[in-house]
């Protein structure tokens, strides 16, 4: 459901790519600079020795920057063609030492909705912005996160990390860097705060931070700016004068590790998901199970919401548009009290039920977990209904 999700949500052109999981070590000392680069230092700890002919080591991949590098370079580029951006939803692996493995927020294999930017120096900002909108439309509309974080109007906390004590890379370009990011954090208009030193050592970086249940603040989006791997990789585009340019590279992942996000997401809704992400959206259930004709009335719309197809002996394909929503019918022999109370704690969306009156009016009794009182509509109301929640993340 939140692959799902995540695919609905508008963003600039993107290029699709998978960056194999086990990487050549070559790929990390081409990116080494001694201790201070996270692929080699990550990818030596775990490496393994290659069985085939080339007897080649491999390491298991703990980041996609290098991948993208080399399929930029696969290519001749022009300023007409920037900017370019790929995305991969790969596994990572990082050797996380044991003490600081916690649950699903910190791990050793987890999949990221990896993004990279490559860009002229005038697009930068532009393209800092729009990752910033993408971010907050993800953490205020689609999937927003209240933690403690929630007594305020702000769902999350922007900080810029600027250069640490170890970096690689020239000070004038680490100072035109963190500059630029602090321009787009002013034109943008959003509260931000400065974490000194605490920039990767390539870039400076944004980082957006939210609040747990315990106040503790985790990061999850992140948009970082790097002059660095574009010069270690040789990555050029042909100017307007015909001349080579170095194409500044932008890191971005809105949801972060999707394991990490997943478990903040859990802990936010305590398992009242809203309707259009919740596994449990409605359930209908007839008051009496011996009545053909209130079990005939719930089965139909049932079916419906689930969007059954008839089955016929000319087979044809399923609409692009056909629409199902994830909706249960409770038909057990049990006292209709008991069946209520059962799909309230199994925290349905919706509780549609059916009785004689029901059956009489052809409408429905439709009611909220929270709310008691029912509202009768009929099957293309309700059906109007989920449509607008679906379609506005409610």
């Amino acid at each position: 459901m939140l692959c799902n999700s995540v695919g609905r949500i508008p963003v600039k052109p993107v290029t699709n790519s998978v960056v194999l999981i086990r990487a050549n070590s070559k790929l990390a000392k081409k990116d080494s600079d001694s201790r201070l680069t996270l692929l080699q230092e990550v990818s030596n700890r775990q490496r393994v020795e290659g069985n085939d002919l080339t007897k080649e080591e491999y390491g298991l991949k703990p980041m996609n920057c290098p991948g993208h590098c080399v399929i930029f370079n696969r290519f001749d580029h022009s300023y007409n063609d920037l900017p370019i951006r790929y995305s991969d939803f790969s596994p990572l692996h990082r050797n996380e030492a044991s003490g600081a493995l916690s649950g699903l927020t910190r791990v050793r294999m987890f999949h990221q909705d990896d993004g990279h930017i490559f860009c002229t120096p005038d697009q930068v900002e532009v393209e800092i912005l729009n990752c910033l909108k993408l971010v907050d439309m993800c953490y205020t509309k689609v999937f927003p996160i209240s933690g403690e974080q929630s007594k305020s109007k702000d769902s999350y906390e922007i900080h810029l990390s600027t250069r640490p004590e170890h970096y690689i890379g020239e000070l004038e370009s680490w100072d035109h860097a963190e500059e630029v990011l602090r321009s787009v954090l002013e034109k943008s208009n959003k509260p931000w705060k400065l974490n000194a030193g605490d920039g990767a050592f390539y870039g400076p970086k944004l980082d957006i931070m939210v609040k747990d249940h315990h106040g503790k603040q985790h990061q999850v989006a992140t948009i970082q700016l790097d002059f660095q791997l574009p010069q270690r990789f040789n990555l050029r585009y042909k100017d307007r004068d015909n001349s080579y340019k170095r194409p500044i590279m932008i890191h971005r992942a809105v949801l972060g590790s999707v394991e990490r996000f997943m478990a903040m997401l859990v802990e936010s809704n305590g398992g009242k998901w809203p309707f259009w992400l919740n596994p449990n959206q409605a359930i209908v259930i007839p008051l009496n199970t011996n009545n053909e004709e209130q079990v005939k009335m719930a089965k139909q719309l049932h079916d419906k919401l689930r969007g059954k197809i008839e089955i016929e002996d000319n087979l044809k394909p399923v609409p692009i548009s056909h629409v199902s929503y994830n909706a249960d019918i409770d038909i057990r022999a049990e006292p209709v009290g008991y069946r209520i109370k059962d799909a309230i704690t199994k925290n349905y969306s919706y509780l549609i039920i059916v009785g004689d009156n029901e059956v009489k009016a052809q409408k429905f009794s439709v009611r909220t977990r929270e709310n008691r009182t029912p509202v009768l509509m009929d099957t293309n109301e309700i059906l109007e209904k989920f449509k607008d929640l679906e379609s506005n993340y409610k």
